[in-house]
């Protein structure tokens, strides 16, 4: 086998010019995939963040209803306890609530129809882009302000109100939802997010300052568990069943939120079947490099088929041939890539001029800085099939070397 691969890594370079062709093709092929995968790997990692620490928890209870029916009816009643035990279980996490209901929000001047969002002002400040996204002249929310909210800039002018005006909040009455009950609220302060939807209909509040809205004592739409990384997430969750499963339904991540997970599968699909049109696009590029290559040795393999090598060595050699332009040119490409997408992982990439300040993905409001992300796992993946396409582009050639007869091919021209 060792002849094999000399005489293999000495024939791919007989024709310098075109095999140095090939090799940079295939190379900068799996360089802009490494740089593409990269990109869309830290893009999906930073939506999994977000979406995990702005939509559930690492672990989330809440009403077993909730998740098919996310209707203000269904509470977990006596959600400030369950935070305190998990607090308490969890020291290294941060554990929240969140309300999630609707109105109409109503000034002297104008009446529109809202999402409502309680949560608790510091834990919000650290998980969601409200903060960030305050205007000047604004404050954030205090954590036993019972009447403070905060809106979208383009809510706000549509209502005609700046901060410091008053506003009423009306919604159905928790207990008898036939009547409605009122709510007056200051504005503390303006937002702006970038996400149309949050910035012209959703208004922030406290816990306390929603819960007028809801039924139950001590209510809450959802108790969160968001912890340091994913790692140990699944097992978190057991624990947290255990601890306060009589309160309501204990969902993962992966359960609480599907609709992100579906989008960045199919997502993931998408560029795999681009990427494999990629690779399609590589083994003609080598079935063409390895027959030409072919075509002008037929004489040499005619002597060597003469002199009593098989047949079945000779289509080896060829395969080795284009193994070894799979392994060059994957090292090469491996090596391009990482350069080329590492100023994306330490910088990133500000794509605020082109899509604003914002953007709404699966859900999720996403910074529009996006860094790339290696993964190792995944990259050798790609490496890997590179090496075996070209070498069953090899396949062909090596076959048409196997149907030779050594008296015709000494005399080709």
């Amino acid at each position: 086998m060792g002849r094999i691969l000399k005489m293999a890594a000495r024939n791919i370079w007989r024709n310098t010019v075109r095999t140095g062709i090939t090799v940079a093709a295939i190379a900068m092929g799996l360089a802009m995939i490494v740089l593409s995968y990269s990109a869309n790997h830290g893009n999906y990692e930073a939506m999994l963040a977000k979406g995990i620490e702005q939509n559930a928890g690492h672990a989330v209870l809440q009403n077993p209803k909730w998740q098919d029916d996310p209707d203000p009816e269904f509470v977990v009643e006596r959600s400030g306890e369950a935070e305190a035990i998990l607090s308490e279980a969890f020291p290294e996490a941060i554990v929240t609530r969140r309300i999630l209901a609707g109105g109409l929000i109503t000034s002297p001047t104008n009446s529109v129809p809202i999402g409502v969002m309680g949560v608790e002002p510091e834990d919000a400040k650290e998980l969601t882009k409200f903060d960030d996204g305050l205007l000047e002249g604004s404050a954030w929310l205090e954590g036993d302000d019972k009447r403070g909210l905060l809106m979208g800039e383009t809510l706000a002018k549509r209502l005609d109100v700046e901060v410091g005006d008053k506003v009423v909040l009306m919604a159905p009455d928790p207990q008898d939802p036939t009547q409605s009950t009122s709510v007056l609220f200051r504005v503390r302060g303006l937002y702006k997010i970038g996400v149309p939807s949050m910035d012209a209909f959703l208004v922030v509040t406290t816990i306390q300052g929603a819960q007028p809205l809801l039924k139950g004592e001590d209510p809450a739409h959802q108790v969160a568990l968001i912890l340091p990384s994913d790692k140990g997430s699944e097992a978190a969750t057991e624990k947290v069943r255990g601890l306060v499963g009589d309160y309501g339904q204990v969902l993962h991540w992966r359960q609480a939120v599907p609709d992100l997970q579906s989008f960045i599968e199919v997502d993931t699909q998408t560029n795999d079947a681009f990427f494999f049109i990629i690779g399609l696009i590589v083994v003609l590029g080598v079935v063409n490099t390895i027959l030409m290559s072919v075509l002008e040795r037929v004489r040499e393999f005619g002597v060597m088929l003469a002199v009593g090598m098989r047949p079945a060595k000779l289509a080896t050699l060829v395969l080795t041939e284009g193994f070894l332009i799979g392994v060059i040119a994957s090292v090469l490409g491996l090596i391009i890539g990482c350069l080329i997408t590492w100023p994306l992982t330490t910088h990133g990439v500000d794509m605020t001029a082109a899509l604003g300040d914002s953007m709404e993905m699966g859900g999720v409001a996403m910074d529009m800085v996006i860094k790339a992300r290696f993964d190792p796992p995944k990259l050798a993946k790609y490496a890997l099939a590179t090496v075996v396409l070209t070498t069953l582009a090899a396949a062909w050639p090596a076959w048409r070397v196997t149907r030779l007869r050594p008296l015709e091919a000494i005399h080709h021209l």
